[in-house]
């Protein structure tokens, strides 16, 4: 998954913003529905399509979508799970906003939470991926570290309804 992020929000730093996005590709892949390759994202100054109140806005064409630069953390993740749907899912053109925004309030709180997760340990999981990188030689030879990939981390066998 490729994401091109431009211009800069300025409420929002562009980790939580990848972390949005991600969070958004997990939950919709996940239920096998699948966005075009090389989603941009682009933030730019309001008003957008000469309405204060747009926040953003997706274009089907050229696969990218226009966030308002100056939106609250929790607007830019609502406007970014919202143009994400419409790179995903089709509804028809007299409910096309009803069904986009109605998903967006029902699904926004677990992209959150995904989200969170992510952006939370962006530096620590970077640091172990620089650790492991091809020049790493481990001590006493190459080997299983079965106690580190072995620790229980509290996987449920089933999901809650």
């Amino acid at each position: 998954m490729d994401i091109k992020i431009t211009g800069k929000a300025k409420n929002v730093s562009k980790a939580q913003v990848r972390s949005f996005v991600c969070a958004c590709y997990c939950v919709f892949m996940f239920h096998k529905m699948f966005p075009k390759p090389g989603l941009k994202i682009v933030f730019k100054k309001g008003p957008l399509m000469g309405d204060p109140a747009c926040g953003g806005y997706y274009n089907t064409h050229e696969n990218y979508m226009v966030v308002n630069d100056k939106l609250t953390i929790e607007s830019t993740l609502s406007v970014i799970t919202h143009e994400f749907i419409h790179s995903v899912k089709l509804f028809p053109a007299h409910t096309l906003e009803k069904c986009t925004s109605t998903l967006t309030g029902r699904i926004k709180e677990d992209i959150a939470k995904i989200a969170q997760i992510l952006v939370d340990g962006t530096y620590k999981r970077a640091a172990y991926l620089a650790h492991t990188s091809i020049s790493y030689v481990a001590k006493g030879g190459d080997h299983y570290d079965f106690e580190s990939q072995e620790k229980p981390v509290g996987i449920r066998k089933r999901y809650k309804p």
